[in-house]
């Protein structure tokens, strides 16, 4: 009988034990699995995150590279929310809706824990190669180094004129003007900058120059800046028009009147002309045309007027 009683309380208590075990191990698989879904969603709301801006151009493409040449993805509405992955200051590197490539800057608004924001400043890799120092030298002077850009290497120390003073963007077309990572056409792109801007040539060869731009450092074909200022872009000359347009925004708001022919810049808006609007036409084009609102003489994107 006592032998009886002492394994019946074996048993309940090896139960008791493998119970509490089960339950504490499900508690505690309960809490890991709340904390890491806490610090998943502190790790999301410290990154910073972009929204897809409304603009004239509407849907906006994504595309292979960070290049309006490069081929397109897909596209993304207005308002689509994306993960950067990566900033090269015109374009960044972004992953949404199941697809990720490259879209311009100039159409994404950027948010950290739902405030706007700014990305952090592109800084652009320098590598050091060793330069060595001419035998007639050798006995005196110790090696040193010199820096190169990216991964092409360059002696930037042999070009022949060290300027360190102020040139402009004067392109023959009055467009804007390619930030380069080496000096090279083949090379990446750094950025765009509009007719005009303000670079600081720090030395330059025969066809490149080194330059500093708003913070940013990089090349520039050398026949494409001038010493003085140019004047800026004016509008085309009055001209009869060829007859009336309205003009139609999908949402009713307005659409920008601009005084060139492109939409990758806030820099050329003149005016924003309401959606409904009836504007005199001077020159229509497939793509954009040329208008007269309130005085004021401009291009407008061709699909948003209805003849």
């Amino acid at each position: 009988m006592t032998r009886r009683l002492l394994k019946a309380f074996f048993l309940f208590l090896t139960a008791g034990i493998l119970v509490f075990t089960a339950v504490f191990a499900l508690a505690d698989g309960t809490a890991t699995e709340t904390e890491t879904k806490q610090e998943e969603k502190k790790e999301e709301e410290d990154e910073i995150y972009a929204v897809v801006k409304f603009t004239d151009a509407g849907r906006i493409n994504l595309r292979l590279g960070p290049s309006a040449n490069s081929e397109k993805l897909t596209v993304f509405e207005p308002g689509t929310k994306a993960k950067v992955l990566k900033n090269l200051g015109n374009w960044a590197l972004i992953e949404a809706n199941g697809y990720t490539g490259y879209m311009s800057t100039f159409y994404l608004d950027f948010y950290l824990n739902g405030k706007p924001t700014e990305l952090p400043p592109v800084q652009i890799p320098v590598q050091y190669i060793q330069v060595p120092v001419p035998a007639a030298q050798s006995t005196t002077t110790p090696s040193y180094l010199q820096p190169a850009h990216r991964a092409g290497y360059y002696d930037r120390a042999s070009w022949p004129v060290v300027e360190n003073t102020t040139m402009y963007v004067c392109t023959a077309n009055k467009g804007s003007l390619r930030l380069r990572y080496q000096p090279t056409t083949d090379s990446a792109v750094a950025g765009n900058y509009a007719y005009g801007t303000a670079v600081t040539v720090l030395n330059r060869s025969d066809s490149w120059a080194y330059v500093n731009v708003n913070g940013a450092t990089g090349f520039m074909m050398l026949r494409h800046l001038a010493y003085t200022q140019p004047a800026p872009p004016s509008p085309p000359a009055p001209t009869p028009p060829v007859g009336t347009a309205t003009v139609v925004h999908p949402r009713g708001s307005y659409v920008n009147l601009r005084s060139s022919r492109t939409t990758d810049t806030n820099a050329n808006i003149l005016a924003r002309v309401p959606s409904g609007t009836v504007v005199d036409v001077l020159v229509w084009d497939v793509w954009y045309t040329t208008i007269t609102y309130n005085g004021i003489t401009g291009y407008m994107v061709s699909s948003y007027l209805v003849p």
